[in-house]
């Protein structure tokens, strides 16, 4: 696939594609990051994926044509390579082991985000910010004597638009969490200090990284 893409640098806060635009491209993110993000009509913000270096993402249903319904923004100054969805079938039509990668991919994307849908039906708003603590953990976490850092500045709006609920009820459960000894903030960082906490809030069932990530 990277022989037949073409590549692209986007700047923080570009927009990749945006909601009524064809799905003729399929996204590779070789450096950077890429937030996906439904915007409903009343203005409402939702972040439905966070893609990272090595990620893959896009809609490539079937040979009908398809359009957005979500819109990319690079997060961070990214390079991506990107290809066309007729070069994708073809690949499709001439190689059987292709054929059961893609769909062994598209298994997986559909299993993160029923995982994502889970944690808010089951668990409410309350759950649904330590799973995103959790997911944030496994995709951007490092050690730190306090705890685990988080390597990228999260602001309470990001987590507002990632569980669907104000920045201002996600100022106040930030705040008790902060009270409890769970998490603390360095210079912008939040530090995880309570992993155990957070896992009996959702029950967690100890999904592979894979799985359990922005």
């Amino acid at each position: 696939m990277k022989e037949q893409m073409q590549f692209k640098s986007v700047k923080r806060g570009e927009l990749l594609y945006q909601e009524g635009e064809p799905t003729d491209w399929l996204y590779y993110v070789i450096s950077g990051s890429i937030i996906i993000r439904k915007i409903s009509k009343i203005g409402k913000r939702i972040i439905e994926n966070w893609f990272l270096a090595d990620d893959l993402f896009g809609h490539i249903e079937d040979v009908q044509d398809h359009f957005h319904a979500d819109q990319a923004t690079a997060h961070e100054n990214s390079v991506l390579g990107i290809i066309a969805k007729k070069d994708l079938q073809n690949f499709m039509i001439q190689d059987t082991i292709f054929r059961m990668e893609w769909l062994k991919w598209a298994g997986h994307m559909h299993q993160l985000a029923l995982m994502k849908i889970r944690d808010t039906m089951l668990y409410g708003k309350t759950g649904a910010l330590s799973a995103v603590l959790l997911r944030l953990k496994n995709s951007f976490g490092e050690p730190h004597e306090a705890g685990i850092l988080l390597n990228k500045r999260i602001t309470n709006q990001l987590i507002s638009e990632m569980i669907c609920v104000s920045r201002e009820r996600v100022n106040r459960m930030i705040s008790e969490l902060k009270k409890n000894n769970v998490i603390e903030f360095d210079s912008g960082y939040i530090i995880i200090k309570d992993e155990a906490y957070l896992r009996n809030e959702v029950k967690c069932e100890m999904c592979t990284n894979e799985i359990c990530r922005v």
